[in-house]
């Protein structure tokens, strides 16, 4: 039987080692390549004046600060008829 405290401490570690690795992983294929914001939204089919619309009318329907819910991986995924993959996480005490 694990004690939950151990479980506890188990579940940041794993956080921990989780991130570690996809800072590591960054780290070994960074290019040093940078994209311009207007390069991306256009690779991906966007334009800033039509993305502030929509968050124009995201504000104005009582929908708050929805710019922190899309990231450029998310649209990338999309783009690639993928389904977004979830880290591992620990939830209510439990290994997910």
């Amino acid at each position: 039987m694990i004690w939950v405290k151990h479980l506890d401490e188990l579940c940041r570690v794993r956080a921990d080692l989780v991130t570690a690795s996809l800072v590591l992983a960054r780290e070994l294929t960074d290019t040093g390549r940078r994209t311009e914001l207007d390069d991306a939204n256009a690779e991906f089919g966007f334009d800033r004046a039509g993305l502030e619309r929509g968050l124009d009318a995201d504000i104005a329907a009582g929908r708050g600060d929805t710019a922190s819910r899309v990231s450029v991986g998310d649209a990338q995924g999309r783009a690639a008829g993928a389904t977004p993959a979830h880290p591992a996480r620990c939830t209510n005490r439990v290994m997910t």
